[in-house]
């Protein structure tokens, strides 16, 4: 009788855990879907916790990934590079069959985490040697371990806070804020000073392209068009002039060259007659390349970019001449 009383508290109680399990996953599916929308609209601070509740109640895979993306999408560097390493670090205890479905996010992970690890902010903690080991030193109210003293600590880009206590007393604050890239670095004194400056080091990202004005970027456009236009015309002007020279050479080369005998004169007119039409050619080349660069200039600066977009436009006319030739051209970035 016992063990029959034993045995169906056992099945009701399996029961109640798998319809526990069950409801979980209900729910966290119903915040899953929710978050996705949340992100849809861009609401990342709506989205990502919801994200996060639902990996909580079923921690599945797919969850985890995206609410990485979720972090990232929301300027959350160190918290995105977490979930995303603990995402591929889940796929290792996966069947091999089931794996391969995430063998696609698992690459668009590894790109993140070298992306988001190159311009995550980082704190450096250091602590004077002779602090007693009774300091406990937090930051975000996290204790930071002594073995982590002194080694760079990816976090999120914004406000933080060093503090340093002793048996829960809090004696010495440090607020900072960071941004991309930024490097800080806490020097925790002993005995601890109250009136220090926090020193953060800042290393600066590599300076962005210059952006003009819009109405300097017009007026710098429409000078290289006309530079180019002008170019164009030159070169144009330079093959008209070079190729009549070229003509009329035609003529002396024929009188003093008879039966393809040349005199002394006649072979003076042969090289210039071909100096004059290589110049020829080259002229109407750049003649060419030059028009065609005002019009490929004018086609590139027609219309502004939308309202919003970060677009950087750097052209500048190249001339190139040579033994068979020569042209322009434009060359810049975008």
């Amino acid at each position: 009788m016992t063990r029959r009383l034993s045995l169906w508290v056992a099945a009701c109680c399996l029961v109640l855990a798998r319809s526990a399990q069950a409801d979980e996953a209900s729910d966290a599916e119903a915040l899953f879907k929710e978050g996705i929308e949340a992100m849809r609209a861009e609401n990342y601070d709506q989205a990502c916790p919801k994200l996060q509740e639902s990996y909580r109640l079923d921690p599945v895979p797919g969850a985890l990934f995206t609410l990485a993306e979720c972090e990232a999408a929301r300027g959350k560097s160190a918290t995105a590079i977490d979930y995303y390493q603990k995402f591929v670090n889940s796929l290792t205890s996966l069947p091999a069959d089931r794996r391969d479905k995430f063998d696609e996010r698992r690459r668009m992970a590894l790109d993140k985490l070298a992306a988001l690890s190159a311009v995550a902010p980082e704190v450096t903690v250091i602590v004077s040697s002779s602090a007693p080991a009774a300091l406990v030193i937090k930051r975000n109210d996290v204790v930071i371990d002594e073995a982590s003293y002194g080694i760079g600590k990816k976090v999120d880009q914004g406000e933080h806070v060093v503090t340093a206590e002793i048996d829960g007393k809090v004696l010495w604050t440090r607020r900072f804020t960071l941004n991309v890239r930024d490097r800080a670095k806490i020097e925790v004194p002993w005995p601890l000073g109250k009136s220090e400056p926090t020193v953060t080091e800042t290393e600066a990202p590599e300076p962005p392209a210059a952006v003009e004005p819009r109405e300097q970027a017009k007026g710098s456009s429409k000078t290289l068009v006309y530079v180019a236009g002008g170019i164009g015309i030159a070169g144009l002007t330079t093959g008209l002039i070079a190729g009549a020279v070229a003509l009329g050479k035609k003529g002396d080369i024929e009188d003093h060259c008879p039966n393809r005998q040349c005199t002394s004169e006649g072979h003076d007119d042969v090289d210039s007659g071909q100096s004059a039409a290589l110049v020829s050619s080259i002229g109407f080349g750049v003649g060419i390349a030059g028009a065609a660069t005002a019009v490929a200039l004018l086609l590139f600066t027609r219309s502004d970019p939308p309202r919003g977009d970060k677009v950087s436009r750097t052209l500048y006319p190249i001339v190139a001449a040579g033994d068979r030739g020569a042209g322009v051209g434009v060359r810049g970035s975008f």
